[in-house]
């Protein structure tokens, strides 16, 4: 059994390379998991026999991210995600910067590794460039329990999901976008994959 995330299902290089494993794969495989419908469609596209193909979502526990009543006085805006080119943070950003001159109290905390790619630094220059710096937390890495007590405080869950221009690169279904809908959060997010 074979369970695909996202990026082994999109990313062009990824497919490139590995054109006739997949097949082999799709060939040797008893069954293979797409985390969206979006996925299913691409294995099938790809070659997989669409009765092998099912569609299981990731899993959230409903019990640690339980549902919270919430007070929307205070506009603190939440984001989680690595920091990397499919989550867009660069945009996620400069459409808070928008918010800002609606809202001007407004927050924006940003949770989340650096995937090693640049992302984050330039998501920090670019906070620095649009002379932001005060509304703007990155937290880095956190565990599940510190992610749930950010989405308990927060009023608006942000996610800003491409697709890459140059690979084709596509998520999956964003877990945290998941765990703030388990706890109530509302979430402002782009039609992208899995998060339709």
């Amino acid at each position: 059994v074979v369970i695909f995330y996202g990026y082994d299902a999109w990313n062009s290089k990824t497919l490139q390379e590995n054109d006739e494993g997949y097949r082999q794969l799709f060939d040797h495989a008893a069954e293979v998991i797409g985390v969206s419908k979006d996925i299913c469609q691409q294995l099938e596209k790809l070659g997989c026999p669409k009765d092998k193909i099912s569609y299981l979502p990731c899993y959230v526990d409903l019990e640690k991210f339980a549902f919270v009543e919430r007070e929307f006085a205070t506009p603190k805006f939440l984001s989680v995600g690595r920091f990397c080119q499919t989550k867009a943070p660069q945009l996620t950003i400069m459409a808070f910067a928008q918010v800002l001159k609606q809202l001007p109290d407004a927050t924006l905390t940003m949770i989340g590794a650096d995937d090693g790619n640049g992302v984050l630094e330039s998501c920090k220059t670019l906070v620095q460039s649009l002379k932001i710096e005060q509304q703007i937390t990155f937290v880095g890495s956190c565990s599940s329990d510190d992610v749930y007590d950010e989405m308990k405080q927060a009023s608006v869950f942000v996610q800003h999901s491409v697709t890459t221009p140059e690979t084709g690169d596509k998520e999956g279904t964003p877990v945290a976008i998941m765990e703030a809908m388990a706890s109530g959060l509302p979430i402002v997010s782009t039609r992208h994959a899995g998060i339709q």
